[in-house]
């Protein structure tokens, strides 16, 4: 169920608008910049129209991370499902 901020108490109000300060706030702070992304494994399968691919990513503060992208070959175009 959702509820409708404008339904919610004036303090209520107050705490949202603060938290969601502090999220954009730590938001910014912590955004990363990409500086390089680099496939590093394909697994193909289902006659080459199912791949699992594996990407690192390299970010400016040095921090890397993988990631894994499901893909599916249709209607001619590769697809992240």
């Amino acid at each position: 169920m959702v509820y409708n901020y404008k339904d919610k108490t004036g303090k209520y109000q107050q705490q949202l608008t603060y938290m969601l300060m502090q999220h954009e706030t730590i938001k910014k702070r912590d955004s990363l910049t990409i500086a390089a992304i680099e496939p590093s494994k394909v697994i193909m399968s289902n006659s080459n129209r199912i791949a699992e691919v594996y990407c690192d990513i390299s970010y400016e503060n040095g921090n890397k991370e993988e990631i894994f992208l499901p893909m599916i070959y249709a209607e001619g175009k590769w697809w992240i499902k």
